[in-house]
């Protein structure tokens, strides 16, 4: 039985294998590609074996691991990457899936990321809109705070979400975005509570009060010289006069603190997915494999998601004059808080030698991110991957800085800055171990070490 599974698979990888030279063969012809490719990428024959494998993934997968086929890793890791990422794989859609053009990958997560990203934003938006309509009933002389994680950080992750999903769904040929949504859809309300505690505590307020003070005055008043001329002079007089001045007073009063929690991955991975052990060990790998994928982007060529040639497709026909003279610092303090340097060095979450392109600085969550010099906002990109909320600042001269993982931006597309603005808060959204400020500079479309631009 396994030697007729191993024979039935063996022929399977051969029989994908030749598609992809007949495709291969068609793209140097200059054939168009036929619909026995579907799972075809745009200039590349890996999609179409990779289809052809889709279905039996599962068998493949362990036949060809214990195998060694080493020619055939690039389809190995398509197989083991969530299928949502490729726009779906229904074999009868009238849209061909790209399995291996990077461009349409980024933009079907992009899309998925935005669609999730509505949804629970606007589950939020509910809770928030609860917790205010709590705060209209209280005392009048009590205060309230809301702690709220979320509308700091944005703490869902797409890429954890997407891998749940897919490894949910048996059927791959059910699997779209649509679908993902309405499954969250209905459980909009559990997706954020919130707890309310009520305590005495002392707080600083500012009030005004009557203040006398005294003020000079200048009056008219009339004299008389030595000829007898008359004269209008000024004279100084003192009054006092009651005014209304802040004053800071200590006050005990009763506060209210509003904790907004947000249901989290695992209520996706329990009640929505409801993914049992097997499953949810699926999801962890398709979330990895997702991962290092996407770690891949910083150094491709995909206009406006972050990436260093994109950057330089949106600038390419610039001609602005850098007149920006030298940087500032792009948080205050920075040199005592380098946590990892420009150039080679470990990973810090999966420990593989990597090249980092920027510094990072490590602050904590919320401090302000100021422009290093005058610009132009060349876009501001939100991503739950990669940089994560993130600034890409064009100075002119065909010279970037990018300003990565941050909590919130406060700038907008095509937005003129100057040198000491603050436009972002520190945080560790996207491909972040904890709050810090990632950044870059390039020049000419070459990455430079910041430590050579700041002060």
């Amino acid at each position: 039985m396994a030697e007729d599974r191993q024979c039935g698979a063996s022929e399977l990888l051969s029989r994908s294998a030749n598609v992809a030279k007949t495709i291969q063969g068609a793209i140097k012809a200059g054939k168009a590609i036929a619909g026995a490719a579907k799972g075809a990428a745009v200039g590349g024959p890996y999609g179409a074996a990779a289809m052809a494998l889709w279905q039996n993934r599962k068998t493949v997968i362990k036949i060809v691991l214990a195998a060694a086929f080493v020619m055939l890793l690039p389809i190995l890791f398509i197989l083991m990457l969530p299928s949502l990422i490729f726009g779906g794989l229904k074999a009868n859609s009238p849209d061909i899936p790209v399995m291996n053009d990077n461009t349409a990958i980024y933009a079907n997560i992009e899309d998925v990321n935005s669609r999730v990203y509505e949804v629970i934003n606007s589950a939020h938006e509910d809770i928030i809109k609860a917790i205010n309509d709590a705060i209209a009933l209280l005392p009048e002389d009590s205060e309230h705070e809301i702690l709220d994680d979320y509308g700091t950080s944005s703490l869902f992750d797409t890429t954890v979400l997407i891998s749940q999903y897919c490894a949910y769904k048996d059927n791959y040929e059910e699997i779209s975005a649509n679908d993902l949504i309405s499954m969250i859809e209905p459980h909009k309300e559990k997706l954020f509570t919130y707890t309310v505690v009520s305590a005495e505590r002392e707080i600083t307020v500012t009030v005004m009060k009557d203040v006398i003070k005294t003020v000079t005055e200048y009056i008219d008043s009339t004299v008389t010289d030595d000829q007898g001329r008359v004269h209008t002079v000024k004279i100084a007089v003192q009054k006092e006069v009651t005014v209304q001045e802040p004053v800071e007073e200590k006050k005990t009063v009763t506060m209210y603190t509003y904790t907004v929690i947000y249901a989290g991955e695992e209520y996706f991975s329990k009640e929505i997915f409801k993914l049992d052990e097997e499953k949810t060990a699926s999801a962890r790998d398709y979330a990895e494999n997702l991962a290092i994928f996407l770690n891949d982007r910083d150094d491709e060529g995909v206009a406006g998601n972050g990436t260093h040639t994109g950057i330089m497709n949106l600038i390419k026909d610039d001609s602005t004059p850098y007149n920006g003279g030298d940087f500032m610092a792009p948080v205050k303090n920075w040199h005592n808080h380098v946590s990892s340097e420009f150039g080679e060095r470990t990973d810090p979450i999966n420990g593989s030698k990597r090249f980092h392109n920027g510094i990072d600085i490590g602050v904590l969550l919320g401090t302000p991110i100021y422009a290093v010099a005058d610009g132009t906002v060349l876009y501001t990109k939100k991503q739950s991957t990669g940089y994560g909320h993130h600034i890409v600042i064009n100075h002119g001269g065909r010279i970037t800085t990018l300003y990565g993982h941050c909590s919130e931006l406060l700038v907008s597309d095509g937005q003129t800055v100057k040198k000491g603005d603050v436009i972002a808060k520190s945080g560790s959204t996207g491909r972040s171990t904890g709050p810090h400020l990632h950044f870059e500079v390039m020049v000419d479309g070459v990455l430079k070490n910041p430590r050579e631009y700041l002060p």
